[in-house]
C-alpha cells in the first residue's frame, strides 16, 4: 500500500512539475518575444536620434561658418559672402526641421525637447541676427558671435543630454 502511495505521489509531482515547466516555458517565450520587439523599437529609436542630431549638426556647422567670417576666400574657388549662403539655405534647413516635429515631439524626452526649443528660439533669432548683418556696424558682427554662442552652448547641452539619453558613456 505504501509503495502505491509513493508511485502515485511520484506520478502527481511529476505532472506538477511538468506543468509548471510548461507554464515558465510559455513565460520565457513571451519575454522573449517582447525583448525583440523592444529591440527593434529600440533600434528605430535611436535611429531617429541619431537623424535629429545630424539634422542639428549641419544646421550648426552653417551658423557656425556664418558666425566666424563675412567672406570665406579660397585659392581655387571664388568667394563665398557666409550671409547670403545661409539666408540661401536656411529654408531648406527649416523645411526639414519642420517635416520632423511631429515624430521629434513623440521620441524625444522632454529634457531633451526642452532643449530642442531653446535651439529652435536660438536659431529664429540667429537667422535675425543675420538678416539684419550689417559690415560697417561693428556691434552687429559682436552680437552675431553671441548669438552663435548660444547655438554652441545648447548644442552642448543637446550633446550630454543625448548621450545620458542612449548611454553611449556606459556602453
Amino acid at each position: 500500500m505504501a509503495s502505491l502511495f509513493r508511485w502515485l505521489g511520484d506520478i502527481t509531482a511529476k505532472r506538477i512539475l511538468q506543468n509548471e515547466q510548461n507554464v515558465v516555458l510559455i513565460q520565457i517565450e513571451e519575454l522573449r518575444k517582447e525583448l525583440g520587439l523592444t529591440a527593434l523599437s529600440y533600434d528605430k529609436h535611436v535611429h531617429h536620434v541619431v537623424d535629429y542630431y545630424a539634422m542639428f549638426y549641419r544646421h550648426y556647422q552653417l551658423c557656425q561658418s556664418t558666425s566666424h567670417a563675412d567672406i570665406l576666400r579660397w585659392p581655387d574657388r571664388e568667394d563665398l559672402d557666409t550671409k547670403k549662403d545661409f539666408l540661401s539655405k536656411i529654408d531648406g534647413f527649416a523645411e526639414d526641421w519642420n517635416s520632423r516635429q511631429g515624430l521629434l515631439r513623440l521620441i524625444l524626452p522632454r529634457p531633451i525637447l526642452s532643449i530642442h526649443e531653446q535651439i529652435i528660439s536660438a536659431l529664429n533669432t540667429f537667422k535675425d541676427k543675420v538678416q539684419n548683418f550689417d559690415r560697417s556696424a561693428p556691434n552687429s558682427h559682436k552680437e552675431l558671435q553671441q548669438s552663435f554662442v548660444k547655438i554652441d552652448d545648447l548644442k552642448q547641452q543637446l550633446e550630454a543630454s543625448l548621450r545620458d539619453h542612449l548611454r553611449t558613456d556606459k556602453i
